[in-house]
């Protein structure tokens, strides 16, 4: 993921990879799974999305509290935080934050709490390409369309 801390203060890159500006529409990916966080990051890079990484809860907090994130794609089980209720803390900074969960596993009544919690899609590990762009595209038109 080279090139996504250059020119950025040491205290915003400890542990994140962001992009050199922060312009509106950024994605903010966090995933303690390193190998997902770096492939989602490109495939978002790849395809014209600003995406910002956070392998944990403090490092995506710090970062949605300092660039305008309009969506968060999110691990639901990490070591120091369960996805909903980053979610909800996200929420708190950033209200009208758009969310996608990816898991590698999940059951029925987290997925109906995701949605209930207006998360706008819940993705799989592995992931499908197409479907997660798709997903991403919706997510972000909706913001746009809300504002």
């Amino acid at each position: 993921m080279g090139g996504y801390t250059e020119d950025i203060p040491g205290e915003l890159c400890e542990g994140v990879g962001i992009p050199a500006d922060s312009t509106p529409g950024r994605i903010l990916i966090v995933d303690d799974d390193e190998d997902c966080l770096s492939t989602v990051a490109m495939i978002l890079g790849k395809h014209g999305f600003r995406p910002a990484t956070a392998p944990n809860r403090e490092a995506a907090l710090s970062l949605l509290s300092r660039l305008p994130v309009e969506l968060v794609i999110l691990d639901l089980y990490m070591p120091d935080v369960f996805g909903m209720t980053l979610l909800r803390e996200a929420k708190r900074i950033r209200p009208r934050l758009k969310a996608i969960i990816l898991t590698a596993g999940g059951d029925w009544d987290t997925y109906m709490d995701a949605l209930d919690d207006g998360v706008q899609a819940y993705l799989t590990k592995p992931l499908a390409q197409g479907e997660f762009l798709k997903e991403v595209r919706q997510a972000l038109n909706k913001r746009s369309s809300v504002e």
